[in-house]
């Protein structure tokens, strides 16, 4: 035993959550019951883009069990958006509808199927619109807007002063680093591809599922999320609370590998439950999951340029060079990134490319394997013991890291632009 207590290591230690949930007894978002609490089914649009004409609920609200029923019109009194990046997102749809699966309208009722029942007798009449089903459609001059507004900054934004409206763009974020036409013209190889990339679901066990309470005022939410206090950040400003008002709760996560990342159902469970007067749950079956927050699809145009001699990392520790400062294709080499925003279907800005160029530079400081020039001699055999080759002082560095005038630079090229709705 150490001053700090007992040591772990060497020896097999109990998860603080492994009794209870081999045992049954974790208890996730769904397996909670408010008093009183009522159970939310939301009506999904089966159109990716159209005007709503009109919207039906007298039969809904005449059903049995059913205690309200929420559309856009109900949320007069608020500033209806939400997003971190951008406030684009409307709690339920408003005017028109952007995506297919997008929220319409939403049942609370005494059981999960009296839910269930009702929201299938609201009658939502749809003009359709053309849509923008791919990055070359929403690009193109006489593309359909999906968004006529310029982009609002959300609570977490981080993108700096946003452009006005361009189309079908939501964001271009660019920079430039050095002589990229000079390092382009001495590299010993380039690479360059296009990559594209489906959308997915990260599947979890637990669906997304959320229960919002009001109180005196106050608002909770039990969810199922991963980022707790930039959501309750985001509730507070939707529905204009102080944030000392609004608690999220994250019981037992029963999986979410991004899925559940960022504000997700809690807007919708949260209006639902503001209207009926009392707590409503609102889960998540995975085909709904599946249409409103999956990772979006993507195509990335990259360039990478890499110098036959002298080490590729910047701190001269690793034979592996990574590739660090980035260039693109625009003018002067400046990175471009570019994205269109047809609501939750398209991928969120990232401040970089995405990593695909992962090992195209790996090897002595040039091509990567089966790109080696000919004449350039293999990589050393790494001692026993190692996983790589021996690190040596890279040229260009004093000793301790520093760098000095004369160091080779690996240079990259990339564009990254959404592929899908």
């Amino acid at each position: 035993m150490n001053a700090v207590g007992p040591s772990a290591i060497g020896q097999s230690v109990e998860r603080a959550d492994g009794r209870l949930k081999l045992s049954g007894q974790a208890e996730f978002t769904g397996d909670l019951r408010l008093p009183g609490m009522l159970y939310g089914a939301v009506l999904h649009s089966p159109v990716a883009h159209a005007r709503i004409a009109s919207i039906g609920t007298a039969a809904a609200e005449k059903a049995g069990g059913v205690a309200a029923v929420l559309v856009g019109d109900d949320l007069s009194d608020i500033d209806p958006y939400y997003g971190h990046a951008l406030r684009d997102r409307p709690v339920v749809a408003i005017g028109k509808v952007r995506f297919l699966g997008e929220p319409v309208a939403v049942v609370a009722a005494e059981s999960q199927a009296a839910a269930d029942a009702a929201v299938t007798l609201i009658d939502v009449a749809y003009d359709e619109l053309p849509i923008a089903a791919s990055l070359e459609t929403a690009l193109a001059p006489d593309a359909p807007l999906v968004h006529e507004k310029r982009a609002r900054p959300g609570r977490a934004h981080g993108l700096g002063d946003l452009p006005d409206a361009d189309g079908n763009t939501c964001y271009s974020y660019s920079f430039r680093r050095g002589d990229t036409g000079r390092a382009f013209a001495d590299a010993a190889v380039v690479v360059e591809g296009e990559y594209t990339f489906p959308a997915v679901y990260q599947y979890s066990m637990e669906t997304h599922t959320t229960i919002a309470r009001w109180h005196g005022g106050e608002l909770t939410l039990w969810s199922s999320c991963q980022h707790p206090f930039l959501v309750r950040q985001e509730i507070a400003a939707l529905f204009g609370l102080p944030l000392d008002q609004v608690r999220i709760i994250v019981p037992f996560l029963g999986g979410g590998f991004g899925s559940k990342s960022y504000t997700k159902m809690e807007p919708l469970t949260a209006a639902i439950a503001r209207k009926a007067g009392r707590p409503v749950r609102i889960l998540n079956a995975v085909h709904e999951s599946m249409i409103t927050t999956r990772r979006h699809n993507m195509t990335a145009r990259m360039r990478t340029a890499a110098a036959a001699g002298g080490p590729g990392h910047r701190h001269g520790r690793r034979r592996r060079p990574r590739p660090v400062p980035l260039a693109g294709p625009g003018r002067g080499g400046e990175l471009r990134l570019h994205q269109h925003r047809p609501g939750r279907l398209l991928p969120r800005l990232r401040r970089h490319a995405p990593a695909v160029d992962r090992g195209v530079a790996a090897g002595r400081g040039g091509p990567p394997a089966g790109h080696r020039p000919a004449g350039d001699p293999p990589p050393e055999p790494a001692p026993p013991g190692r996983r790589g080759p021996p690190r040596r002082q890279a040229p260009g560095r004093r000793p301790g890291g520093r760098r000095r005038e004369g160091g080779t630079c690996h240079w990259m090229e990339r564009t990254a632009r959404p592929f899908g709705r």
